[in-house]
């Protein structure tokens, strides 16, 4: 199997044992260099010698973390976390280049769980199930390195929704929660948890609660707006992809959705006209995006029949078997021609 490696990490591991070597250099720290010289490295013979050594020097720190690496390589990467804390708990002096050696290897390895995690979505479908569980098995490994890092519970967590294990799913984000209460992401997660449940109230709750701790996510912005149209409060829906587009202009599906939420509510159908004109600056082919412009168009706050013949004649165009825009094209112009026709003359009173 192929090993991501990250060279960062491996060239801090190596300054700090230089460094720690200084302080605390010994036989068994010499006999586990040999091992790890051979070729291919000897980790489970460098592994049996650092712990030899550490039943008579239990707080050598260099020991725990060349330990620590040995185990990393050899993917027993629980061991590896708890060598890594003991390696920082007793130096005095090289806690950051360790904990900065111990985030190395964990970044690693949430990587490679994003890369799949990734696969499973754009990748073949029979692929799908065995990318996911591929996923799985490297953001456990990332766990078990470091067991307190809330972001490891997120991503496991929108696995399991993935697959579909959505109770699963739930107890992991709370589980992130409770690690990190002040983690945007996980009440994020959460709250589309709700919606895929429809439970819009309860999505609606925890995707605030995100875009309050961390204002700066478009996506939290937009679904936060998808959860309040569902629930067809659209002043509150309007808020939210307004604040979306702020901050990411050029995603069409905001202001699409944006454009429904002033259509439906009705009392500012022109800024849904708006809202369309940039979807289609965007997107020249979006036929959605000519048909509601259309009936937007023909609402009676409007009465452009115009743009709805404009719109409707665009969207047959790009989708000529639509029997529904022949529809609205017709009636866009019996609109029109019934505007044209001259008004009688009154008679008059004799």
């Amino acid at each position: 199997m192929a090993r991501f490696k990250n060279q960062s990490f491996m060239l801090i591991i190596v300054a700090v044992m230089i460094s720690l070597g200084v302080m605390g250099c010994n036989q068994y720290i010499s006999g586990a260099k040999v091992r790890l010289q051979e070729d291919p490295p000897n980790y489970d013979a460098a592994i049996l010698t650092l712990n030899e050594g550490l039943e008579y020097a239990p707080k050598d720190p260099e020991m725990h973390g060349l330990l620590a690496y040995c185990y990393v390589q050899s993917k027993r990467y629980k061991e590896a976390g708890k060598s890594y804390a003991s390696a920082i708990e007793y130096s005095p002096t090289q806690k950051d280049s360790l904990q900065k050696a111990w985030d190395g290897a964990w970044e690693d390895l949430y990587a490679m769980s994003g890369i799949s995690l990734k696969k499973s979505v754009t990748g073949p479908k029979d692929s799908s199930m065995a990318y996911l569980q591929k996923a799985e098995e490297q953001i456990n490994d990332a766990i078990d390195l470091s067991p307190n890092k809330a972001d490891n519970f997120i991503r496991k967590g929108l696995l399991y929704r993935y697959m579909g294990k959505t109770k699963e799913s739930e107890a992991l984000f709370a589980k992130a929660i409770s690690i990190d209460p002040n983690n945007a992401d996980a009440y994020f997660q959460v709250g589309r948890a709700a919606m895929e449940s429809q439970n819009w109230d309860e999505g609606i709750k925890n995707i605030t609660k995100a875009t309050q701790i961390k204002k700066d996510n478009d996506q939290w912005f937009y679904w936060l707006g998808v959860a309040y149209l569902q629930k067809r409060d659209y002043p509150q829906a309007q808020k939210a992809f307004i604040a979306a587009g702020a901050l990411k202009a050029d995603e069409k599906n905001t202001w699409f959705n944006l454009a429904q939420a002033y259509y439906f509510e009705g009392s500012d159908v022109k800024s849904a006209m708006a809202a369309l004109d940039k979807v289609i600056a965007l997107d020249s082919k979006d036929v959605e995006a000519y048909s509601l412009l259309g009936m937007v168009a023909l609402h009676n706050t409007i009465g452009d029949f115009d743009k709805a013949i404009e719109a409707y004649t665009k969207a047959l165009e790009l989708n000529p078997e639509s029997q529904e825009y022949k529809n609205y094209l017709e009636y866009a112009k019996k609109q029109k021609e019934a505007t044209q026709v001259p008004a009688k003359p009154k008679k008059k009173k004799r």
